[in-house]
């Protein structure tokens, strides 16, 4: 409830909750906080690193994430699927030709 004195001061504001324990706290209801890349494979993202990218890397990940089926999908996850594909082709089809 906003309590607005006659002048022009500054607002009063209280909150008239009769018990402090009736109030919820929507942040001790989630397993992570926002912004954390949930974990692949059960290893979370735990080193950070700084990169730059050119413009049409940066496309290219964004149609990844567009067209990707879960619409909320990190490009964290993208970016690990894209390298560990990468990586078996690199390391286990070109061995397996040969």
């Amino acid at each position: 409830m906003i309590k607005q004195s006659p002048t022009d001061g500054p607002q009063e504001i209280s909150f008239d909750s009769g018990n402090q324990s009736d109030l919820l706290d929507n942040g001790t209801l989630k397993s992570q906080p926002n912004g954390i890349t949930p974990p692949i494979d059960g290893e979370y993202f735990a080193i950070k690193r700084g990169f730059a990218f050119r413009r049409s890397t940066i496309r290219l990940l964004n149609e990844l994430k567009a067209a990707h089926p879960d619409e909320n999908v990190y490009l964290s996850t993208i970016v690990y699927k894209a390298l560990n594909h990468h990586h078996k082709y690199i390391f286990e089809e070109k061995d397996s030709q040969n």
